[in-house]
C-alpha cells in the first residue's frame, strides 16, 4: 500500500527511512511538501472531495465518493469569506459549526460497512496568514484505542495527514486553540481498505466459485 522508497528520500519525512518498513502510523504536517510525501506514502487509490458541489449551509452527512460518513453533529459546506479566510480552493470549505449548535464540535468520520480508512489528509483554512486555529486528527482501532494523531502546523492554510497499515475505524478531527470553537479544513483526501473480515470472505468466496466452474 505505502510507497516506502519514495517516501524515505524526502527530507522532510517524519520518520527515519528504516522505521518505515515496520512503522504503523505515519503522520505528514506542513505545507505541499508534506502533502506530497502524504500522497506517495498513500499510494494509489485516494479519493477527494472539495465541497463545491454543495450549497452553502448544507449539511455534509456522507461522503460517497470516499466511503465515508459523518456523526452528528452534522458538519457543513461553508463559502469561503475571501476578505479574511485563507482559502484552499474555492467556493467551499467544511465548517464544524452548524447552524443553531454549539461549537468546538469535533467531526467524527467513520467509514462505510465492511471498510477501514487507510490514509486521511487534508488542508485546514485559517482567518489570519500566521494561523490562529489547529486541528488535531486522531485515528482509532475497532476497539477505541488511539492508533496515532498529527496536527496542523499554524499557518494560513495547512497540510496535516497520516497513513495506517492497520487501518483506522473511526477518525476524530477536534479543534484545539480557537478562540470562537470554529474551524474549517478543504481538499479533504480519504484511502479505504477492506476489513480482514471481509478479505477472508472474499477469499472463501472465490474459491467457492472457482471449484463450482471446475465441476
Amino acid at each position: 500500500m505505502w510507497n516506502v522508497r519514495r517516501v524515505a528520500v524526502a527530507v522532510c519525512a517524519v520518520t527515519s527511512a528504516a522505521e518505515f518498513a515496520s512503522a504503523q502510523f505515519l503522520p505528514f504536517a506542513g505545507d505541499e511538501s508534506a502533502h506530497v510525501l502524504f500522497e506517495n506514502a498513500a499510494g494509489s487509490g485516494l479519493g477527494l472531495e472539495d465541497f463545491d458541489s454543495y450549497s452553502d449551509g448544507a449539511n455534509v452527512a456522507s461522503l460517497p465518493g470516499l466511503h465515508v460518513s459523518f456523526d452528528d453533529p452534522l458538519p457543513f459546506a461553508q463559502a469561503y469569506e475571501a476578505s479574511h479566510i485563507f482559502a484552499r480552493s474555492e467556493p467551499n470549505q467544511l465548517a464544524n459549526r452548524p447552524p443553531d449548535s454549539d461549537v468546538n464540535n469535533p467531526y467524527i468520520i467513520r467509514p462505510e460497512p465492511g471498510l477501514l480508512i487507510s490514509a486521511l489528509g487534508l488542508w485546514e483554512t485559517s482567518s489570519t496568514p500566521a494561523g490562529i486555529d489547529q486541528l488535531r486528527l486522531t485515528a482509532f482501532d475497532g476497539n477505541g484505542l488511539i492508533l496515532g494523531s498529527v496536527d496542523t502546523p499554524f499557518a494560513g492554510v495547512a497540510f496535516a495527514g497520516f497513513v495506517v497499515s492497520s487501518g483506522a475505524s473511526r477518525v476524530e478531527i477536534s479543534v484545539l486553540g480557537n478562540a470562537d470553537g470554529r474551524n474549517g479544513f478543504d481538499d479533504l483526501q480519504i484511502g479505504t481498505v477492506p476489513e480482514p473480515a471481509t478479505v477472508s470472505l472474499l477469499v472463501v468466496a472465490a474459491g467457492i466459485i472457482a471449484l463450482r466452474r471446475r465441476r
